[in-house]
């Protein structure tokens, strides 16, 4: 039986005697002999050497040392070929490579040797990232292409060679300085972390892996975190504590594998994002639970300065919503939280409001201790000078929000208005509300009803006083 673990490259030089220049002399491996016999050749390439002269490669698991140098037994093993009418005599023999000087290319800098491999994956060929992984294991001085390997490792954005993680993992204990040139971390960057996990300890190996390379990537940029197996939540978290580098962080649902799927509170999160001093833009469209543990609300201040923030689906304490807050803090879409009180809003909106530019609210109910409470959004808006964008639904402001704009300052396009199913913006109040408006374009959309003649009338003062101040004023029914 012979052994496939094992790979012999074969160079074989074949000879015309009669120069024929329709007929190129190449070589290639007798069907019958890969069909019939546990011998395996694979036909692997040609090299021209001069006219009438080729070098043919192949790779064979047999070793073909014991040939004879004028390829006596080789025969039965490869024919011409394609040979047309009246085929020339040829010889061919195997070329000693044991005995051929060393090439010069393992001595290249390694500065030459990446430009070389840049090159050869430019075109992102299926299997280029293989193919450097294989070259970066060819000798210790060849390890450079490893570095090509993971600095194009996430700037590839197709999809279809991914590499394994475990084999990222491996490289990376091998050569852990490298970690550092991995600066994204993404969950379709990798083969197989959200399809093909067939078992529990599958899963557990692969999610060993993504702790491996995230340790030794300490300098990451951007990263979408993972689905990590709960047995593994607090090795987890510590090691995203010691990221340096994070500018960019998204946290979002994963398929559940078995049930296993490690569970995150909101207090966690901002525990491990605490000290991500760069941090500036942040996602969470993940459902996080209720907290059971007092630490959650005891985390200390971030320390960075979030300009994007999006939270979705999120359970968690005012205290906790406003921490997230800050004075640099430029766009803010909110949706579906639970927790928060009318009140947090505005402790949240008041800090934001010097550069607050966008903000988004839906399905969220921020909940009034009485019904003499001022809406959060109402008692700020008179701060909002930066506001451009403002879109809500839900019963969250009323027509002062509308009222109490002031131009935006320092922009040239126009800023807008749009309230869904906002129950207190009474149709009533707009044609006054429009009067000291700030906002370019207001867009109101209501239940869809029946009108009485005062609704029409006062809708069409709004239109008219709209119309007057080149206000863009749309009042009409949810599709």
């Amino acid at each position: 039986m012979s052994d496939y673990s094992q790979v012999f490259t074969i160079t074989l030089e074949v000879v015309l005697h009669r120069i024929d220049d329709r007929f190129r002399a190449e070589l290639e491996p007798r069907r019958e002999i890969n069909a019939s016999t546990s011998l395996r050749v694979a036909y692997d390439g040609t090299f021209p050497v001069k006219s009438g002269s080729v070098v043919n490669f192949f790779e064979s698991n047999v070793s073909f040392r014991d040939f004879d140098q004028d390829m006596a037994g080789a025969h039965t093993v490869f024919r011409l070929r394609g040979p047309p009418r009246g085929v020339p005599a040829y010889s061919a023999r195997i070329l000693p490579v044991s005995r051929r000087p060393i090439s010069c290319v393992a001595n290249l800098p390694p500065s030459i040797l990446q430009s070389i491999a840049r090159a050869a994956v430019d075109h992102r060929v299926f299997g280029w990232r293989s193919k450097l992984m294989s070259i970066g294991s060819v000798c210790k001085a060849w390890t450079c292409m490893l570095d090509v390997f993971l600095v194009l490792l996430t700037r590839d954005t197709s999809t279809s060679d991914p590499p394994a993680p475990l084999a990222v993992a491996r490289l990376l204990k091998l050569k852990p300085e490298c970690g550092k040139l991995i600066c994204c971390f993404r969950l379709e960057d990798y083969a197989g972390l959200s399809k093909g996990i067939d078992n529990e300890v599958q899963f557990i190996s692969r999610c060993r892996a993504i702790l491996t390379i995230l340790s030794s990537a300490r300098t990451i940029k951007r990263i979408h975190l993972p689905g990590i197996h709960k047995s593994l939540q607090e090795d987890f978290v510590q090691i995203l504590s010691r990221l340096e580098c994070v500018e960019h962080c998204t946290i979002y649902d994963h398929d559940s594998h078995m049930g296993k799927i490690a569970e995150f509170t909101v207090g966690e999160i901002q525990q491990f994002i605490a000290n991500w001093i760069g941090l500036r833009q942040l996602e969470i469209a993940f459902r996080t639970i209720v907290s059971t543990r007092a630490f959650d609300d005891e985390v200390p201040e971030l320390q960075c300065r979030i300009v994007n923030l999006r939270l979705r689906t999120s359970h968690l304490t005012g205290r906790q919503f406003v921490r997230f807050t800050s004075s640099r803090l430029r766009k803010v879409e909110l949706e579906r939280l639970i927790g928060p009180l009318n009140r947090d809003l505005l402790s949240f909106l008041s800090a934001a409001a010097p550069s607050l530019t966008s903000l988004t609210i839906r399905s969220c109910t921020f909940l009034r201790q009485t019904m003499h409470e001022e809406y959060a959004i109402d008692a700020v808006m008179h701060q909002l000078c930066a506001l451009e964008e403002l879109a809500v639904s839900g019963d969250i402001l009323t027509a002062r929000a509308i009222a109490e704009k002031a131009p935006a300052k320092h922009s040239s396009s126009p800023v807008s208005f749009t309230a869904t199913l906002a129950p207190a913006l009474y149709i009533d109040d707009l044609p006054e509300s429009l009067e000291t408006s700030g906002w370019n374009i207001v867009t109101i959309r209501a239940l869809p009803g029946f009108m009485d003649d005062t609704d029409l009338w006062m809708k069409q003062q709004a239109l008219e006083i709209a119309a007057r101040r080149n206000i863009i004023f749309t009042y009409g029914a949810v599709c």
